[in-house]
């Protein structure tokens, strides 16, 4: 990703980013994330609220051989709360909940994930 300016004129002119969302970010949002607080991104709320852009979900899974594949999921339905900062915290929530369903699908895809997204 360039900077913010490019991601905003990318959002207006309705192209595709891509964020990764399973990493720990300073001043990220305090979630629950397999059972404990972690401080994942809320910039994708924060892009999907402001911009009203999209969150579809993709993750990359292994095959059996050298290959992998990519599962896009449907658009995460954006929940509205009282106000911004809620907002972004029930959808920085929201998020973590569906990427914590998609590795407890499989958690041999995660093995080599190395990202401490619950330290302080």
């Amino acid at each position: 990703i360039g900077s913010i300016q490019d991601v905003s004129r990318l959002l207006k002119e309705n192209q595709v980013i891509c964020l990764p969302f399973d990493q720990r970010v300073k001043g990220g949002e305090s979630v629950r994330f397999l059972g404990q607080t972690a401080r994942l991104s809320n910039l994708q709320a924060v892009l999907a609220v402001r911009y009203g852009a999209p969150v579809i979900p993709c993750f990359i899974h292994r095959t059996d051989g050298p290959e992998y594949f990519c599962d896009v999921n449907p658009p995460v339905s954006l929940i509205q709360g009282n106000n911004f900062r809620e907002t972004l915290s029930l959808n920085t929530q929201a998020f973590a909940q569906k990427i914590e369903e998609e590795i407890l699908k499989d958690p041999s895809n995660w093995v080599l994930w190395r990202h401490n997204i619950w330290k302080d």
